[in-house]
């Protein structure tokens, strides 16, 4: 799973200096390369993880770059796909433009070309990935600090949607800082008791023999018997 922060460029190409060279100018600028040898190992990063740029060669054994380029493009039709072409190929290369390719780059590459082209397909989803943000509905999990398009926040933002509408309890686990709070806000809120107060409770501060009551209330003489109002946990 990839974790970076970086903008992620996925390198395709069966030429293993050219992945190299590619990779490193790449890394330089500040992306988190991932370069694979042919197109059956790209769509298998492309189905597991998020990319943002995908620079592939035309030509490769087993899956070309015309074959990705559509498979690609089915999983995420906001991807940036940039193909990379011999000179005897540009033909081939306008062809893919038509397929919906973002650009092409002709070997031997130039490294302010490749930057560029990297550059102008990073601007051009981003503004795609604002377009689509606006003309989205607000959904349950969609503010409260829970920012971010990647596969991991729309997977959550995913799960928010479905358990809110249900009676089910949720448990959320992750390490300090990560939000939790955030999602339970997000739980509660797009619940049927939305109306009702949204308490929270640090369980840590608690001294263990007395978390029951306050979780569960507490009557004169003992713990475990509820109070007229409690807190209801979701």
């Amino acid at each position: 799973m990839i974790t970076d922060t970086r903008p992620q460029v996925l390198v395709v190409d069966d030429e293993p200096n050219l992945r190299r060279v590619l990779g490193a100018q790449l890394s330089r600028d500040g992306y988190e390369v991932h370069a694979v040898a042919d197109g059956e190992a790209a769509l298998r990063i492309l189905q597991e993880q998020y990319v943002d740029v995908v620079i592939t060669d035309l030509r490769m054994p087993r899956l070309d770059g015309l074959e990705l380029l559509r498979r690609a493009l089915a999983l995420e039709p906001e991807l940036p796909v940039v193909i990379i072409t011999a000179h005897g190929t540009v033909d081939n290369a306008v062809a893919a433009l038509k397929s919906g390719a973002f650009d092409y780059i002709t070997k031997p590459f130039d490294q302010n070309e490749v930057r560029n082209v990297v550059r102008k397909a990073l601007r051009t989803r981003a503004l795609a990935s604002k377009e689509a943000r606006e003309e989205r509905p607000p959904s349950p999990g969609s503010g409260y600090g829970i920012i971010g398009e990647s596969r991991p926040i729309q997977e959550l933002r995913s799960v928010i949607n479905r358990v809110s509408g249900t009676l089910s309890s949720v448990l959320i686990t992750g390490e300090v800082g990560t939000g939790k709070q955030l999602v339970a806000r997000a739980l509660h809120d797009g619940s049927a008791r939305r109306d009702a107060p949204f308490i929270s409770l640090n369980c840590a501060a608690v001294a263990p023999d007395l978390l029951d009551g306050e979780l569960f209330g507490q009557a004169a003489g003992g713990l475990g018997a509820p109070r007229s109002t409690s807190p209801t946990p979701h």
